[in-house]
């Protein structure tokens, strides 16, 4: 089994994050303000005051505050309204909410609730009772972190995943040589091509290619130089076919050009233009002496209703590139078939 990624196991093991030493106080009375942050001292906590609403919204904005204790009742904005503008603003990040109110009856505390607001703490302010709210947020503050840490890990895991699948897609679809398609992939695609030629009444057109000489590149050059020929053939028919044709690999020295839409005089021009970049030598790479390699190819057509089937048109364009290499090869050969 494959192991996960030595980050995300660092991530998973890593300790519960320490309790949010810093509060945002949006109170608008100094005298408040000043005796809340004597209790909140007392128990390690650093406050940050905002004397009014909209102060308060900006001072979020510039930094990050997970607790925020706000006024019930202020000029301005009042405390409603912030709780309202603070849920509203995702860019915010999770803040817990506790309000401070001189009113208990169940009208405010619903409409509270309602605008958002996590908890309420009765003025004036008891310490014990505001000791105990705050270890309450702590807690759900402690909690939610966690998620977005687990969210965050989850998604760092599916990106690499994704990743994964991509390479293991690419690796079980294209040839590690040339990074054409595979033998697989290309009858897949001959199969998706020819079932819509059926459908639409269309020609397609496929291209046996393979390579001359190719052993003799090989036992008198070196494996390398056999690479280097392959890949530039490959890249080479990759480049020549049309974008909603394909070329793929079938193996060896061998490959195939899928070119649907395309009538048997098309893909006779086609071929020709191949056949010559690669007698001619354009692009040959550094490797590959001048003027070795050559292709013979085989053309084979399926006409609308034809009734072939793909291993029939196969063997069709099989036997056309076989006929190119009993001709002499470095040439067309083509099967029009039925």
């Amino acid at each position: 089994m494959t192991q996960a990624p030595a980050e995300t196991e660092i991530d998973a093991a890593a300790p519960t994050p320490p309790r949010c030493d810093t509060v945002l106080l949006i109170e608008d009375d100094k005298l408040v303000a000043r005796f809340v942050e004597r209790l909140l001292s007392r128990q390690g906590y650093t406050m940050t005051w905002a004397p009014d609403g909209q102060a308060g919204l900006d001072a979020m904005r510039n930094q990050r505050f997970p607790l925020v204790m706000t006024d019930c009742e202020m000029p301005g904005l009042n405390g409603m309204e912030v709780s309202q503008k603070i849920r509203a603003d995702e860019s915010l990040g999770f803040t817990y909410l506790i309000m401070l109110t001189g009113r208990t009856d169940s009208k405010v505390i619903t409409e509270a609730f309602e605008a958002g607001v996590d908890d309420f703490i009765n003025k004036p302010c008891s310490p014990p009772e505001l000791y105990a709210r705050l270890q309450a947020a702590q807690r759900i503050i402690a909690l939610e972190d966690n998620l977005a840490r687990q969210n965050l890990r989850a998604h760092r895991m599916n990106a690499e995943l994704a990743v994964l699948n991509d390479q293991l897609d690419h690796i079980a679809n294209y040839d590690a040589l040339t990074e054409v398609f595979n033998r697989k992939a290309g009858i897949e695609r001959l199969d998706q091509a020819m079932a819509s030629a059926e459908r639409r009444g269309r020609e397609l057109s496929v291209l046996m290619i393979d390579i001359d000489k190719f052993k003799t590149l090989n036992d008198e050059h070196g494996h390398e130089a056999g690479d280097l020929g392959v890949t530039w053939v490959a890249q080479t028919v990759q480049q020549l076919v049309p974008s909603h044709g394909a070329a793929c690999r079938l193996g060896g020295d061998e490959f195939l050009a899928i070119l649907p839409d395309t009538s048997s005089r098309d893909a006779l021009l086609l071929g020709e233009k191949l056949r010559t970049h690669i007698a001619q030598g354009k692009g040959r790479p550094d490797g590959v002496p001048a003027d070795l390699l050559t292709l013979s190819i085989g053309l084979a057509t399926c006409e609308p209703d034809s009734g072939l089937d793909r291993t029939t048109l196969l063997r069709l364009a099989d036997e056309a590139m076989y006929k190119s290499k009993r001709s002499g090869r470095d040439r067309v050969s083509l099967h029009q078939a039925a």
